[in-house]
């Protein structure tokens, strides 16, 4: 299969030819080709934009161009042939007229900010991450931080200083380098290792910041300024090579067949020289060899002398050819800086417009105003010296003062010499250009080099860097277009590392003037503001844009005889694109190249629908339940929640955790965050899966195994865990741990239970590094053992331990054989019905229900008889710490919701099994590492069940009795975490009640001891098997709406009432109080006093009684952790503190431990912080969090499998309705009962 045969199909993903890309040889047509492409469209990009059916190559050198059937006699027995199939493209070579390559690959290798526009604490993040992923380094090694958007830094976090980096956990120097290359900002210990002082000069070219009123440098180096710096320390040459390596690799996925380094000097030479030797130079190189303004025209002589010199010996003096070369002849110069806000350093006629004090108001400031960093005289003598010589230059202008000089130099020179040389002057960037200099470029034959992509909208240009350029200036930005038309032919250049490498993003903007809201590498792909237009100006056709990254790149570099286009004869410099670039559509230009050569991996953890704004989906259901919804009312953004891990290849390079919100009506990303350093992101199951891989291959592990002699078929399980609050110095690290256990294989059965025969030991992997960093020794002692064991346990561990099986088929007696069936039958079907998959309808209740893969089922928007109760419920988190205060357990806390979701964990659940009766099973979606969809059936039931009598009385005066059943409606849930399972019941009745019920079942979690020993901590279960006492703790998170949103929560108590002669003379009297909670609050259960909690809504009252509608929660009166307040598992479930928490509503405050409890030290975010706001609760939008659970002191009777225990919570109506709302519920018999006979009838007396 050939290589364009393994391609996938996605449009304008590069291919290259490699078959013909730089064979060495010369060429003969006659002879059958080695390659021949055909059936295609070849785009020649010659003179005459000739296009071709065929193609075919010899000796790295173009020998036909032409139809299908002129191509056949070139077709022998060794020829690759490659079929275009009608719709693939072939054209020339990408030709990069500027970019930086050594430094460009550098930034693929570093802490490198990627150019997102991220607010002060994602960077500061982010650097720490940097930090901690080097714990080998010293305080003296400087981090240099690299593709910093310092626009949007600048504009959104205020000023900023080297003390605002000093925040940071490190000594070391730090120095970070804005994505342009000319902001350097760095902390106070750079500062202080380069001795950058009060006195410290700015030096020609640059600027030493200072703070305001003060000599003091701020810690923002501009341009030429980033020279007084010490370090870092310059790179090897061998650091170096790689970072060309890696460069190289980018510039082939992207297409490109030649480069021009623009800033370049022998160190530049030496590296390409190694990279070129070793046999990996796969593009041509081109390199301006980068001087300084000499301080007189008395030097300008010597200068040219040396460019000559220096060009002379690096240059490769032979003809191109199919194999790559090594070009020196041309110079480069800055003329100015940049013209960007706030920098500004860049020359402009007129002055930067800036604010006007604290105003809104821009106005010229010519305090700001710097000068050309070379004269007119100066920069003209130079180039007479080398135009003279032979030598091209490529200068930097980025301002319109600066364009000028430049032109008014080249216009010196014509002015002495007219047409006599044929010269190269490139004009690099011309950000701002004053209109009257447009024709000049092509009046004096110089070579606008432009990178298109700057013309999106971005960080660069919104808010402030148009009104930095006044409202004038402003439009004549990016002018390419307009200095197209006056028959200036374009040259592209990136300026990698600037931007992010993506030269069809460019060509894109350079059609279009806008960017791609589907790219990453597009500013457009951040969303508003930035997805709109892109600067206001002429475009360049298609031909256009293409020909200045091809021919006229090429030309540019005096090598469009050899490349640039494909003519017989030329090199066969080819790439094919997947698609005809002249037939797709503008906005698809850019899109499906491939972006591999970022060197990163993505893997995604959780994508699902991201909940409106609250305010936004109550508009909506408002209009729903009035009945006034219409196919044109507003709706909600439809959004989604993408959860994924950039892992780098670099492997000192730490991986990124980002959370993303995806507007998918619009197609666009319009939140991006990345998790801070002191957090972890919640696990993936495939990091479990890793965990497991890598203690297969531990060989430490394995022998540490050996040692303990396990019998003949026992095999050694691994259990994936959390690693529980973190312990290690140094910062937060992604450990994950496993529990050991064996399994007797001789059964042959699978499900052999293998927690009966547990290790004592405890492999720790660190997820950054893969591999396995050290392994816990367990004690096996108990009481009045030492809590850390004298030595590693060794020898036949499990000799005392016994089977414990559970599956029916291994159980020693077998099952019970006289429990007969007991059937719940619905022959008239469910009394339920549901529509759109989601919304459920039963007996007076309306509510939606929906799966995510953090909570599980959620549900919405529930309605009893058309009046509002909940806007949502939900099983918001659970935490199970353990007592047993050996090390390691002191950390044994799972929080299964929050460590990771529980989307994995749920169980697809079985018809006649998990649920009887008529069932309703609804679906969920997850997602594969790959971030495709991916279905898990029968995540959630909904099912009826009789629950005993609901209501009766009987008339003892006629003797009749009337009496109905309880029927209830539950939503239901299960879900496996490793030993343990949790059900998770939703139950409506008929009476206007829920309850939310939890059971917890499974199998405890158990360590070996010693033979004969028992534990304070814990019980013995089976020989060998030690159960550890824990707590299991739910929070439940209801958000109320009763009759409406705006709530206040009663406290209600009844207390005992004092003797008194005219209200309580006989002593029978007790008072019940009602006490508003008026600011957030955390509030305990009290059974002696009968503490219930109302939930009213004050401007609603009940007809009947007077008193505010309402329901009421009784908050089960569990413990609470028993964990010492002072200790970390405390610290990491503040929640667990009180038995009712009650906040004031924000969007997106869901998790009562907080966003991030994966292996934290304390809970950051939870209801504890919420609470801590002491908003006020007074008819508010109120929220309750519902604390309880089990405190587990195992008992024999828990094993092998522990029967369910049940905890529930009851949320039940107060004044709300006139009467019983069940009282119109039918009491009619149940003709299916039966009675029976025999041994279980009454006796007869």
């Amino acid at each position: 299969m050939s290589d364009l045969d393994m391609t996938t199909s996605t449009l304008l993903k590069l291919l290259l030819a490699a078959s013909s890309f730089f064979g060495p040889g010369s060429a003969s047509s006659h002879n059958p080709a080695d390659t021949v492409f055909r059936n295609g469209s070849i785009y020649s990009i010659d003179g005459r934009s000739s296009k071709h059916e065929a193609m075919a190559i010899t000796d790295g050198l173009i020998t036909f161009l032409g139809s299908n059937s002129c191509v056949k006699p070139f077709i022998g027995p060794e020829t690759a042939v490659f079929d275009l199939e009608g719709r693939r493209m072939a054209m020339p070579g990408l030709v990069d007229a500027h970019m930086h390559p050594i430094s460009g690959g550098a930034a693929l290798l570093k802490c490198n900010l990627n150019y997102q526009p991220l607010g002060l604490k994602a960077v500061l993040d982010h650097i720490q991450s940097c930090l901690d992923g080097e714990p080998e380094k010293s305080d003296q090694d400087w981090l240099e931080v690299l593709s910093m958007d310092w626009y949007t830094l600048a504009e959104d976090s205020g000023p900023i200083t080297s003390k605002t980096l000093d925040v940071l956990k490190t000594q070391r120097p730090i120095v970070a380098t804005s994505a342009d290359r000319h902001t350097f900002w760095v902390n106070t210990a750079a500062l202080k290792v380069s001795d950058i002082t009060a006195s410290t000069q700015s030096p020609p070219g640059g600027v030493v910041e200072r703070l305001p009123g003060s000599l003091d440098p701020s810690g923002i180096l501009q341009d030429a300024a980033s020279g007084l710096l010490s370090g870092p320390a310059p790179a090897t040459l061998q650091k170096d090579v790689e970072s060309a390596r890696a460069a190289l690799k980018l510039l082939r996925e992207q297409g490109v067949t030649t480069f021009q380094e623009a800033a370049s000097s022998t160190r530049t030479a030496a590296v390409f020289e190694a990279v070129k030797k070793e046999g990996g130079l796969s593009a041509r190189g081109f390199f301006d060899h980068l001087i300084s303004a000499p301080n007189s025209t008395a030097e300008v002589a010597a200068l040219v002398e040396e460019v000559v010199n220096a060009t002379t010996q690096l240059n490769d003096p032979a003809d191109l050819g199919p194999e790559p070369a090594l070009k020196w002849h041309a110079v480069k110069i800055f003329v100015d800086g940049i013209i960007m806000y706030p920098a500004n350093t860049g020359a402009l006629i007129e002055p930067y417009f800036l604010p006007v004090g604290n105003t809104s108001v821009w106005a010229p400031n010519s305090e700001k105003w710097p000068e050309p960093y070379w004269s007119t005289e100066i920069l003209a003598a130079v180039l007479e010296g080398l135009i003279l010589k032979g030598i091209d230059a490529q200068i930097h202008v980025d301002g319109d003062m600066a364009v000028r000089t430049a032109l008014d130099a080249l216009q010196d020179f014509r002015d002495k010499h007219g047409d006599e040389y044929d010269y190269r002057v490139g004009l690099a960037h011309n950000e701002v250009t004053d209109p009257s200099d447009w024709p000049r470029f092509a009046e004096l034959k110089a070579d606008p080099i432009m990178s298109f992509q700057w013309a999106q909208a971005s960080s660069v240009w919104m808010p402030n860097g148009l009104k930095n350029m006044g409202p004038v200036r402003s439009n004549y930005l990016e002018a390419w277009g307009d200095i197209a038309r006056f028959g200036t032919r374009i040259i592209y250049g990136s300026d990698w590392p600037i931007d992010p490498l993506d030269e069809w993003l460019a060509i894109k903007v350079g059609v279009t003037r806008s960017g791609d809201p589907t790219n990453p590498n597009s500013p457009a792909s951040q969303g508003a503001p930035y997805d709109g237009p892109g600067i206001p100006g002429l475009s360049l056709s298609r031909e256009e844009a293409i020909r200045s990254i091809t021919i006229e790149s090429s030309r540019f570099l005096r090598a469009d005889e050899h490349i640039g286009s494909l003519e017989v004869g030329k090199l066969a410099d080819v790439i094919v694109l997947q698609a005809n670039y002249f037939e797709v559509p503008d906005e698809e230009i850019a899109r499906h190249v491939d972006h591999a050569g970022r060197r990163e991996v993505i893997q995604f953890r959780m994508i699902y629908r991201q909940e409106p704004k609250k305010a936004d989906l109550t508009a909506f259901l408002s209009l729903e339940h009035s009945g006034s919804l219409r196919p044109d009312s507003p709706r909600p953004p439809r959004l989604a929640a993408v959860h994924y891990v950039r892992a780098h290849q670099a492997a000192d390079r730490k991986a990124d955790e980002i959370e993303a919100v995806v507007d998918l009506d619009r197609g666009l990303v319009v939140k991006k965050d990345v998790v801070g350093t002191e957090y972890l992101a919640g696990l993936s199951t495939w990091e479990f899966d890793i965990l497991v891989e890598k203690c297969k291959e531990s060989s430490v592990l394995s022998e540490r195994v050996a040692q303990f002699a396990l019998p003949e078929g026992f095999e050694v399980v691994i259990e994936p865990w959390p690693y529980g609050g973190m312990d290690q110095p140094g910062g937060v690290r992604r450990y994950f741990q496993g529990l050991v256990y064996a399994v007797d294989t001789r059964s042959g059965n699978p499900d052999s239970n293998f927690y009966a025969f547990p290790l004592p030991i405890i492999p720790v992997m660190d997820f950054e590094k893969r591999e396995i960093v050290r392994i816990d020794e367990l004690a096996t002692g108990g009481a009045g053992d030492d809590l850390v064991p004298a030595a590693p346990r060794t020898g036949a561990i499990l000799d005392h331990c016994a089977p414990a099986e559970y599956v029916p088929e291994l159980l020693p007696g077998g099952t019970r054989k006289d429990l007969k069936p007991l059937s719940v039958v619905q022959p008239e079907g469910p009394s339920f019905s549901i529509k759109d998959e989601s919304l459920v309808e039963w007996q007076k209740w309306r509510f939606r229900v929906s799966f995510n893969p953090r909570e599980g089922a959620v549900i919405h928007d529930v309605y009893y008889d058309d009046r509002s109760v909940l806007y949502r419920l939900s099983i918001s988190e659970m935490t199970v710490p353990y007592a047993d205060p050996r090390p390691p357990f002191h950390r044994k806390q799972a929080f299964d919701f929050g460590d990771g979701g529980i989307g994995h964990a749920v169980n697809n659940l079985t018809l006649g099994c998990d649920c009887l009766g008529v069932i309703k099973y609804f679906d969920g979606v997850l997602c594969t590492p790959e971030g495709k969809a991916e279905k898990t059936s029968r995540v959630i039931c909904l099912h009826e069940q009789d629950n005993g009598i609901g209501w009766k009385h009987t008339n003892w005066r006629t003797g009749r009795a009337v009496s109905t059943r309880r029927r209830e409606l539950v939503v239901q849930f299960i879900i496996t975490l490793a030993n343990y399972e949790y059900i998770f019941n939703y139950k409506f009745d008929q009476a206007g009640a829920i309850n939310v019920e939890t059971r917890a079942t499974g199998i405890v979690s158990v360590v070996n001891i010693d033979a004969g020993k028992t534990a304070p901590w814990g019980t013995v279960v089976n020989p060998g098997a030690l159960a550890q006492n824990h707590q299991h703790i739910f929070c439940v998170r209801i958000d109320p709406a009763i009759d409406g949103h705006e709530n206040t929560v009663i406290q209600n108590e009844s207390l005992p009432a004092g003797m008194d002669a005219r209200t309580n003379p006989h002593g029978n009297l007790y008072e019940v109080r009602d006490t508003p909670l008026l600011t957030s609050a955390g509030v305990d259960a009290c059974p002696e006093n009968n503490r219930i909690f109302k939930i009213q809504n004050l401007a609603k009252k009940n007809p009947i009684s007077g008193r505010p509608v309402g329901y009421k929660i009784n908050p089960p009166p569990t413990q609470k952790v028993l964990a010492n307040p002072g200790s970390t598992q405390a610290h990491r479930c503040l929640f667990a503190q009180h038995h009712l928490w009650v906040t004031k509503y924000r969007d997106g405050e869901l998790y009562a431990a907080g966003e991030y409890p994966l292996s934290s030290k304390r809970e950051a975010g939870g209801v504890a912080d919420m609470v801590a706001r002491n908003d006020d609760l007074l008819q508010q939008d109120v929220v309750l969090w519902s604390c309880f659970g089990l405190t587990h002191i195992p008992r024999v009777e828990d094993w092998p499998v522990m029967p369910v225990e049940i905890m529930e919570l009851h949320i039940s109506p107060v004044d709300f309705f006139t009467g019983n709302p069940a009282i119109d519920v039918p009491s009619g018999k149940d003709t299916t009962s039966e009675l029976t006979s025999g041994c279980c009838t009454r006796p007869k007396l």
